[in-house]
């Protein structure tokens, strides 16, 4: 089942570096999302909260002491998602 037009990383590799940050914490997120606009977004997060998963938001500069990790959804903003809105 296809929510959003972007991209979902599901996979072992990308859960495994998604994993950690800077700190020395570790939390393997169930998915990775990079979605295209603020559409996607809310897709995304209607559909998660629906299933009682959690949403965290990882970008450039963040996850320096754990605040960025996570076991539910890790939201990937780049600037990708930047040039569609």
């Amino acid at each position: 089942m296809r929510i959003a037009k972007g991209e979902v990383l599901s996979d072992s590799w990308n859960r495994k570096i998604y994993s950690v940050d800077a700190s020395n914490y570790k939390a393997n997120p169930s998915a990775i999302v990079c979605p295209l606009n603020d559409q996607d977004l809310e897709l995304v997060c209607q559909h998660v909260y629906s299933k009682g998963i959690s949403v965290t938001a990882r970008g450039s500069g963040t996850g320096l002491v754990g605040e960025s990790l996570t076991e539910g959804t890790n939201y990937r903003y780049h600037e990708a998602h930047e040039k569609h809105n």
